[in-house]
């Protein structure tokens, strides 16, 4: 029964369950300034406490803090008989349909009500008033971040805001925040954005959408898939886009190992190919085997033509800019120089290049010499190739290393300082090797790495002796990694008169231990 009362306002109490937590102190002196001319109307919420003659405000604190600043003594009240249940109904249903509650405080209070397990979305949904998309999308704010939350409170986010950056996991919310920088960013020109940086299209997904066994579960019934969520991105049109950039990418790697271990297990062989024509260390490199597109035949194409030499790939890495493959993605290649389909016109000098080994002939020219082996599959010829391509780059940075040795002042210095730095302004405009990064002291996988930094700090206290050494080093780049098959940097040591034959002999017997580590590690 409702009683109907004059309370004194020291004899009330705020209650702890409260949603609205933050209240506007203009507002609140604006109010204020009312009741001194007019005093309440609207009478307060109360219920019974535990103490004599306290009560606690059931509804109505806002009117209760403006009271204290007016001065009032006392306030009209209606008194109710109330469980702690029903009470917390009162304030999230009718308190939070009042106006000026914050979106953080409604959710926290819907999130409350759901936890007393009296409703469900849909029937909170229905009890407000509101959709159901409404509610979802209230809940889904208290996911932001504590210092996004904070930002919100200020009122230097709308709505909109904070639900396209709610929608993201807390890395991605940092990223999306600091591309707004603290200046004004329209909700459209943020949405633009994190669509473009960090919404992924299941449809093109390397790996099964529909796999339990990857990290995250499947897809298809993720909650930051769009069709599966759609009253929380009832504004995005594409129902299998991921909204998870994290978990997605987090798939990937665990796609390539399980495809790995199913063709190990199928015994079928799987090259690892790097999408780089700048990386060959790792993986067999791009410019190592001919990508084929075999969906429409062409005679006029090599590349769209099937051969018995072709195998399956995996691509393990991409370049930097490279945007039409993806690491993880399963295509077809010939790397068999042999071919006659793929590489019919390959020179000697040619397929010494494209090996790296400086072995390997034209398939009549091996067969003449009895060198040519039928009997050896494409993914054995593979393995040998790398063997060879290994010794070759560890030879040829061997060979560098007593090249430099070589070097020294007096030379025209004015003339050469100008070639050098012709040199170095050539690699500010381009990318410096990880491997000459690496061996120089700096690690290109470091978050704070930025590479201009890195080559101002390794010239800055150079001499004129290590920068030519260093111009030198940046000259023959290529060749230590075999990409030219390190001919010219073999011109230049032989002018130096260094014989790299047992180099090459101790970089052999370098590679050969290692792969024999390796052997035995992997049985």
């Amino acid at each position: 029964m409702d009683v109907y009362m004059n309370v004194n306002i020291k004899n009330l109490r705020p209650s702890p369950t409260n949603p609205r937590k933050v209240f506007n102190e203009e507002d609140l002196h604006e109010l204020a300034e009312s009741l001194k001319q007019i005093g309440m109307i609207n009478p307060v919420t109360i219920r019974n406490t535990a103490e004599v003659d306290i009560f606690e405000i059931v509804s109505g604190e806002r009117r209760y803090r403006a009271a204290q600043l007016a001065g009032l003594t006392e306030v009209p009240a209606i008194k109710r008989d109330l469980t702690d249940e029903e009470v917390l109904e009162v304030q999230i249903i009718e308190n939070l349909q009042r106006t000026e509650v914050h979106p953080l405080d409604e959710a926290a209070g819907f999130d409350r009500l759901l936890n007393t397990g009296r409703f469900t979305k849909a029937s909170l949904a229905d009890r407000l008033g509101k959709s159901s998309s409404y509610v979802i999308k209230r809940l889904q704010l208290l996911k932001l971040s504590d210092d996004i939350k904070a930002v919100f409170y200020e009122n230097k986010l709308t709505q909109q805001h904070a639900l396209h950056l709610s929608r993201l996991n807390s890395d991605d919310q940092a990223k999306a925040m600091e591309y707004m920088g603290g200046s004004w960013v329209s909700a459209e020109s943020l949405r633009g954005y994190i669509e473009k940086e960090f919404h992924l299209d299941l449809g093109k997904a390397v790996f099964d959408p529909t796999d339990k066994k990857l990290p995250g579960g499947a897809c298809t019934v993720c909650p930051s898939r769009t069709g599966f969520n759609k009253s929380l991105f009832d504004d995005i049109n594409d129902e299998d886009i991921c909204t998870n950039a994290a978990c997605y990418n987090a798939k990937i790697p665990a796609h390539i190992e399980k495809t790995i271990a199913e063709y190990k297990r199928k015994n079928i062989p799987l090259l690892q190919v790097s999408y780089d024509y700048n990386n060959g260390t790792k993986y067999l490199s791009r410019h190592n085997y001919m990508m084929l597109e075999l969906e429409t035949e062409n005679p006029d194409r090599p590349y769209t033509l099937p051969c018995q030499l072709m195998s399956d790939a995996i691509i393990m890495e991409i370049g930097p800019w490279e945007w039409t493959r993806k690491v993880g993605e399963i295509v077809k290649v010939c790397h068999d120089k042999s071919c006659k389909v793929h590489f019919p016109h390959h020179t000697k000098e040619e397929k010494q290049e494209s090996y790296g080994s400086g072995r390997e002939e034209d398939s009549e020219d091996n067969e003449e010499n009895g060198d040519f082996d039928d009997s050896e599959s494409p993914s054995e010829r593979y393995e040998r190739q790398r063997r060879e391509q290994e010794i070759l780059e560890a030879t040829n940075k061997k060979l560098m290393a007593e090249a430099l040795k070589g070097i020294c002042l007096p030379v025209y210095w004015n003339l050469l300082n100008v070639f050098i730095d012709y040199v170095f302004q050539q690699e500010r405009d381009s990318s410096l090797d990880n491997e000459f990064i690496i061996r120089h002291g700096g690690d290109p996988d470091a978050d704070d790495f930025y590479e201009d930094d890195f080559f101002e700090e390794l010239i800055k206290n150079l001499d004129n002796n290590e920068k030519l050494k260093l111009a030198t080093e940046l000259i023959f780049m290529d060749d230590i990694n075999f990409r030219d098959n390190g001919e010219k940097l073999r011109k230049y040591a032989a002018a130096q008169g260094i014989d790299f034959s047992p180099l090459e002999a101790e970089a052999k017997k370098e590679i050969e231990a290692e792969n024999s580590m390796q052997l035995t590690e992997d049985m």
